[in-house]
């Protein structure tokens, strides 16, 4: 059944370019769907949404893959946006980026529907 992305009111987080993976951070409970935009037209960004078993359970950094070697997370290419289904219940997001961009963060709009 497709239902209308519905954002959470000023629930949109800005997260700058960095190529250490950040802390993971929690999103929302209420949210299934996240909107994602990468503004940089440089760097692509990863990312890593980890349900979790509760709120204070620590989740995992994001990690860029490596050919032939580490495996990694989603990509968020420059100036694209992608939506990404996540569980209902306590989930937390890192990310880390090919390249540092401060002017130009990854924007992400937790919400519900498709």
């Amino acid at each position: 059944m497709i239902k209308p992305f519905n954002p959470s009111p000023a629930g949109t987080i800005a997260v700058a370019h960095v190529t250490s993976a950040t802390t993971p951070a929690p999103l929302p409970d209420g949210c299934d769907t996240l909107a994602i935009f990468n503004s940089s037209d440089t760097a692509t960004a990863f990312m890593r949404i980890a349900n979790l078993p509760s709120e204070s359970a620590s989740g995992a950094n994001a990690a860029i893959p490596v050919a032939g070697g580490a495996k990694g997370d989603i990509p968020i290419p420059p100036l694209m946006q992608i939506r990404l289904s996540c569980a209902a219940g306590p989930k937390k997001f890192s990310l880390i980026s090919s390249a540092e961009d401060g002017d130009n963060p990854v924007y992400i709009t937790p919400g519900t529907g498709n």
